[in-house]
């Protein structure tokens, strides 16, 4: 049932990509239009390589705080989102690539899809190691010539 709503989903972006190349190239010349997708795209690779700098940066902090990176995670997200979609050629994946780049809108996405509580792994909720770990125990040595 996936498949068909996906291939009809699918079906319709590209009709809709190829009806605006045909208006767009109409409205501003067919040179014009073939660098705007051109420029669209390498502006994608440029944000697309900006934001995993910055993700890596904003990991490295929330993990040396001790949180769960939720938060970044769905901010670095929509912004490789917006970078691929920026990539694919095409002027309705470009205004829905600069949407989703737009921080209000990746406030939402972060509103919508990350809980204020995240769920415990399989161990428990997780907390920060305060200072170093001790584990308290007796052992006995056994000698291998036995």
């Amino acid at each position: 049932m996936l498949f068909p709503r996906f291939s009809i989903l699918l079906l319709t972006g590209a009709l809709l990509e190829l009806y605006l190349f045909f208006k767009v190239a109409e409205w501003i010349g067919f040179l014009p239009m073939v660098i705007l997708a051109v420029a669209t795209s390498m502006l994608g690779v440029a944000l697309m390589r900006m934001q995993g700098a910055a993700l890596q940066q904003q990991l490295n902090l929330a993990l040396t705080q001790g949180r769960f990176p939720a938060a970044e995670l769905v901010d670095a997200g929509s912004g490789w989102l917006s970078a691929l979609l920026l990539i694919i050629p095409g002027f309705f994946t470009d205004a829905l690539g600069i949407l989703c780049f737009i921080p209000t809108v990746r406030r939402i996405l972060l509103r919508r899809f990350v809980s204020k509580d995240v769920p415990p792994g399989p161990d428990g909720p997780r907390s920060p190691p305060r200072g170093p770990r001790i584990i308290e125990g007796d052992f006995t040595r056994e000698d291998d010539r036995s």
